[in-house]
């Protein structure tokens, strides 16, 4: 095989995206070259007129083959950045966004006003907000909660991987069932939102690789709120939080179900692009 230059073979993938109306081609191709490189974005943009080896144009086409067949880039690279934070994401566990960062962001700003101790990540899938306000607030123990057995083990993993094994336990729990009476400061939840009606309409790539368990919020996609309002409330002490990501649709409806069970100055929040995005009160 005649050698191929990094910026040829570059090209070349990017028309085969094209071909296959994938987005963010040119970002995903070099993100997987990088990788495999064992080298930084910025590095590889200084390397485009070097060659690959046979074997390393292989591995990669390797790599650009599943992409084309609609595998996440997350999923072929085995991890996805969060608050400047590596967490390893598989088919099991939801692709943390970068729009949950301002949840993360909000509570740690709590946090660190009140003073806070104690933190529920409830509905933790990999774990992403639970362990980075660990990351940011080394003060605090955090208990992350999933009902999947394959998630609790990742977010177990996140833990130990980013060194705060030591200030976290997971429970295997649908919501609260099986988690042991306690008094926390915070309960902080970016829960299933979908409601199941509109799952068929999301893009190939959420609805057929990630997990339907993280997205199915019942039939108007408020199930899991109603639950973590009500449930959660006896785990919250007196004056505790309680902070949602929500759908873009849902900040007023995630408000009025606060509102109903005596939440104390709920209130709904945009991110930055303008779109609800969070609800915060307090018990």
């Amino acid at each position: 095989m005649n050698q191929l230059k990094i910026n040829e073979v570059l090209a070349d993938v990017k028309k085969e995206f094209e071909l296959a109306n994938k987005q963010d081609s040119e970002v995903d191709a070099r993100w997987l070259l990088a990788e495999l490189l064992g080298c930084s974005m910025t590095e590889l943009l200084l390397m485009q007129g070097k060659t690959l080896s046979d074997e390393m144009y292989l591995s990669f086409m390797s790599l650009i083959q599943r992409r084309l067949a609609g595998e996440p880039l997350q999923h072929i690279l085995g991890y996805q950045n969060f608050y400047g934070y590596d967490f390893k994401v598989n088919g099991h566990v939801l692709i943390p966004r970068f729009e949950t960062e301002e949840l993360v962001e909000k509570a740690i700003s709590l946090i660190i006003e009140k003073r806070m101790k104690d933190v529920i990540d409830m509905c933790c899938g990999s774990g992403c907000i639970g362990i980075a306000l660990l990351k940011e607030c080394a003060e605090i123990y955090v208990y992350g909660v999933d009902v999947s057995h394959e998630a609790v083990g990742i977010a177990y993993e996140n833990g130990l991987n980013l060194d705060v094994s030591h200030r976290l336990t997971i429970y295997e729990s649908d919501l609260f069932l099986n988690v042991p009476p306690m008094g926390v400061d915070m309960i902080v939840s970016n829960p299933p939102y979908i409601p199941s009606n509109t799952i068929h309409s999301l893009s190939t790539e959420v609805k057929d690789r990630e997990p339907n368990l993280a997205l199915d919020g019942g039939t108007d996609g408020l199930e899991f709120y109603r639950r973590i309002v009500v449930e959660g409330k006896p785990y919250l002490k007196e004056g505790g939080y309680l902070l949602f990501e929500v759908g873009h649709d849902q900040k007023d409806a995630v408000c009025r179900i606060m509102e109903e069970n005596a939440y104390q100055n709920v209130k709904g929040y945009n991110d930055l692009s303008g779109n609800s995005r969070m609800v915060i009160g307090h018990k």
